[in-house]
Parts: structure tokens; C-alpha cells; sequence
């Protein structure tokens, strides 16, 4: 195998994500999107694994195995617009000698894209899905589905049906019941993500917006420490970047939860004593926050806002 064009020092996971890019816009006459570009490399790594260590930078995070996209080739560009993101190689040719592993790679590469096309995405995300660390991946995969959500942005609201979202959270409390995370902040989200879920799933007219919202934001809470957790091949520099914004991204999810819990406490939902406690912490941090802002420019500004603020992803105020 030969691929011609400029030459330059490149490493056998520079040529792979090379090879992914062109074999698929060679066959399809288009870019992949993020979703399955990196679902591709995740099961490239995976078979590749006994015979050949591609050395991929990956963890697991929202949406399955991710790459880093900061440790790749500065040759691929991600191409973001609202609906999706499409993964394209914008720089030079790369010269591929031919060679024993490379031979593998390409191979592999070729039966991966033929065999899942991505007109069928959810066939090669639940391909990855499938060696997930953790039960509680899956089946919390599982409770977003029957929520509507497709593999990309959008969300399908034919799809949901009541009993369905029942039994997947069933199960996806005992999954995660069943791992001894030893993380106390995140046990308090699970509290609140659960006894809301229950909540919500049984009112006579369930607000799914509500549910939804929720759902996500336990959900990106629980995936900040576990990328932290399940990564393999990434610089210490962004596993240290990634560990800095830890305090400040679990905290906000976990104010955003409180926050749409709140809103149903007013509907008639009535939280355990566990819930409350936690809700009341919250109160206290905002009052004090109301409090230091009035002593600081005499009540003549306020931010009575923060009441009823869902916090951003990088906010500060605590």
C-alpha cells in the first residue's frame, strides 16, 4: 500500500486517522461526523489491541469513547455547526510505506467502515458501547434513548413511551447502585437525579423538558469524573487541565440539577429528607452570595437573580 503526496515525520496513529478520513471520503463522497469518526478509531484501537498498540488518546465521556481531539494531527479539522460536527484531513497527503502494522491498520479500517455504514449510527455506537467499563454506561445509554435522544443533537419525541423510561431507569439505578464510587458530590446528584426522575415519570402529564434537562445534567456530571477514570494514552497536562476544572464544572451540574428541582417542588414534588438537605445548602450558599453582594454596594445592586440562575458550564460564582 501506497498513498502518494508529501512526506513528513508521521506516526502510525497520524497515518490511521489519515487513512479513516480519505477511506471514507474516498467511498462515500462526504466527511464523517464526530460521532462516527470517533466510534471508528474507538473499535480500531480495540481490535487492534493484542497485536498492535495504536497508542490512540481517548476517554470514555458523554457520548462513548471520545478521542482527544487535541492530541491528534493538527491536520484534522472538526467543522462544528449546530446539528453536528464533520471530521475532515485539511493538510498535507501522507506518504504510507508499506509496513506490517500499517497493512493491519488499513485492513482493519476497511472492514470497520464497510460493516458499519453511518446511515445505521446507532449500530457502531452500540458496537462501543459494548465494551464499556462500567454497566451503568450502558444502561443509562439506554435511558437517553427512550427519552428521544438519537446519537447526534436531536431529540425524537415519537419515540418516547412512558413504560419504557421506567424500566431503563429502573435499571440504570441498580447499575450505578452497584459501583462504590466513593465521590460524595456525586452520590447527592444521583439522590437528586433520581427522586426527581420518579417524580416526573409519574405525573399524569409528565413534563419531559423538565426530566430531560435533569437527565443530561446528572448525566455530564457523572462524565467529568469519569473521563478522569477511563482514559488511556493522554498527556498529563490535559489530564491536569482536566482535573482544574473539575470543582468548578461538578459543582455547576449539580446547581443545575437543584434548580430544575426546585421548580417541581413547586408542582408538588416532596423530596426526601437526604434531597433537602442538599437543596438547603444550596439556599444557604445563594443567600450568603446576597448577602456579601449588599454589604459590598449597599443594596443599591442586587442579584436576586441568582435565586432562579442555572448556572453556565464555566462559571465562577459559587
Amino acid at each position: 500500500m501506497k498513498i502518494s503526496g508529501h512526506c513528513y515525520e508521521s506516526s502510525p496513529l497520524d497515518k490511521a486517522v489519515y487513512l479513516v478520513l480519505k477511506r471514507f471520503r474516498n467511498q462515500n463522497n462526504e466527511d464523517p461526523t464526530g460521532v462516527y469518526f470517533n466510534k471508528v478509531l474507538s473499535i480500531l484501537h480495540q481490535r487492534l489491541r493484542s497485536t498492535f498498540d495504536l497508542k490512540l488518546p481517548h476517554c470514555w465521556y458523554r457520548w462513548g469513547d471520545e478521542v482527544v481531539r487535541r492530541c491528534l494531527p493538527h491536520d484534522v479539522n472538526w467543522d462544528h455547526d449546530y446539528l453536528r460536527t464533520t471530521v475532515s484531513w485539511d493538510g498535507l497527503e501522507l506518504h504510507v510505506e508499506i509496513e506490517d502494522h500499517l497493512e493491519l491498520i488499513n485492513e482493519e479500517i476497511e472492514k470497520i467502515i464497510d460493516t458499519f455504514p453511518m446511515s445505521n449510527i446507532d449500530r457502531i455506537v452500540s458496537e462501543v458501547y459494548s465494551y464499556a467499563p462500567f454497566d451503568f454506561q450502558r444502561s443509562f445509554r439506554n435511558i437517553r434513548g427512550s427519552l428521544g435522544f438519537t446519537n447526534e443533537i436531536d431529540i425524537c419525541f415519537e419515540n418516547i413511551h412512558l413504560d419504557n423510561i421506567k424500566k431503563q431507569k429502573s435499571i440504570a439505578e441498580s447499575d450505578f447502585k452497584s459501583v462504590d464510587y466513593n465521590i460524595p458530590i456525586l452520590h447527592s446528584s444521583f439522590r437528586l437525579w433520581s427522586e426527581s426522575f420518579d417524580f416526573l415519570v409519574n405525573e399524569s402529564k409528565v413534563d419531559y423538558e423538565t426530566l430531560i434537562n435533569i437527565n443530561e445534567s446528572f448525566w455530564f456530571h457523572f462524565c467529568y469524573y469519569l473521563r478522569l477514570k477511563q482514559n488511556e494514552n493522554v498527556p498529563i497536562d490535559v489530564i491536569d487541565h482536566w482535573k482544574n476544572l473539575l470543582p468548578y464544572d461538578v459543582k455547576n451540574r449539580n446547581n443545575e440539577i437543584i434548580h430544575e428541582v426546585k421548580k417541581i417542588i413547586i408542582t408538588g414534588f416532596e423530596p426526601s429528607e437526604e434531597v433537602s438537605a442538599i437543596i438547603k445548602k444550596r439556599d444557604d450558599e445563594i443567600n450568603e452570595l446576597i448577602s456579601i453582594n449588599d454589604d459590598l454596594y449597599d443594596g443599591e445592586d442586587t442579584i436576586d437573580e441568582l435565586k432562579d440562575r442555572k448556572y453556565s458550564y464555566h462559571s465562577k460564582i459559587r
